[in-house]
C-alpha cells in the first residue's frame, strides 16, 4: 500500500470509489469478448454464397451490363458484414464491461473527499501479461506449426484439412489465452484500486466523523 496507508477500505468506501470512477480495468478481457463476438458473426455468415457469386461473376464477364449490379451487390454485402462485425465487437466489449462491474455513471465530485492515492498504471503487469499471452498462444498452436512442418509428406486432402483448421484453432486458442490473462489483469487492477483506497488512521478517523455527522 502507498505510504502509511495501512487501513484497508471498507465496503462503503469501495462503493464510493466505484461511483467516483475507480473501477477495475481489463483490456485483455474486453478484447477476448470482442473477438468472440467477431468469431460468432463470421461463423453465422453463409460463405457458401460466395461460390454462387463467383459463378455469376464469370457470367458477367460475357455480359458487361451485369457487372455494375453485381459489384453493387458485393459492395452492400461487404458493408453489411463490416457493420455486423463492428456492432458485434462493440456490443461484446460493453457487455464485458457490464459483467465485470465497470458500467455505470461516474460522479467525479466524489474524488476529492475520497482522498484516494493515485492508482498505478500497472505498466509492468501489462507487459508481463502480454508476454504470458504470447507464450500461451505459442504453446496452444505449436501442434499446428509442427504439422505444417511435416505437411510435405501429407496428402493433398491432409494439407487442406490442416490449413483450414488453422484459423479455427488459432482463434479458439487466442480466446482462451486472452480470457485467462484478462481475468488475471482484472484481479490485479482491483488490488491496485484497493491499495489506492486504503487510508491512514487519521484519514479513516476523519472519514468516520464526516459520515457520522461529526459525532465522536
Amino acid at each position: 500500500m502507498p505510504g502509511d496507508r495501512t487501513i484497508m477500505p471498507s465496503a462503503a468506501r469501495v462503493r464510493r470509489g466505484w461511483r467516483a470512477g475507480l473501477r477495475a480495468q481489463s483490456r485483455w478481457l474486453d478484447t477476448a469478448a470482442g473477438l468472440a463476438a467477431v468469431g460468432l458473426v463470421l461463423g453465422a455468415i453463409p460463405w457458401s454464397m460466395a461460390s454462387g457469386w463467383g459463378t455469376r461473376w464469370q457470367a458477367a464477364m460475357v455480359q458487361p451490363e451485369l457487372v455494375g449490379p453485381l459489384l453493387l451487390e458485393a459492395g452492400w454485402g461487404a458493408a453489411a458484414i463490416v457493420l455486423a462485425l463492428c456492432l458485434g465487437f462493440g456490443s461484446a466489449r460493453v457487455l464485458s464491461a457490464a459483467l465485470a462491474g465497470r458500467a455505470g455513471p461516474v460522479e467525479r465530485a466524489l474524488r476529492t473527499p475520497l482522498r484516494a492515492a493515485p492508482v498505478g498504471s500497472g505498466a509492468i503487469s501489462l507487459a508481463l501479461l502480454s508476454l504470458m499471452a504470447l507464450l500461451g498462444l505459442g504453446l496452444a498452436v505449436r501442434g499446428v506449426v509442427a504439422g505444417a512442418a511435416r505437411s510435405v509428406d501429407a496428402s493433398t486432402g491432409g494439407v487442406l484439412q490442416l490449413w483450414t483448421s488453422w484459423p479455427q484453432r488459432a482463434w479458439a486458442s487466442a480466446l482462451v489465452v486472452l480470457g485467462i490473462v484478462g481475468w488475471v489483469e482484472l484481479v490485479l487492477s482491483r488490488r491496485r484500486i484497493a491499495a489506492a483506497l486504503a487510508q491512514t488512521r487519521e484519514q479513516a478517523r476523519d472519514d468516520f466523523k464526516a459520515r457520522s455527522g461529526g459525532r465522536r
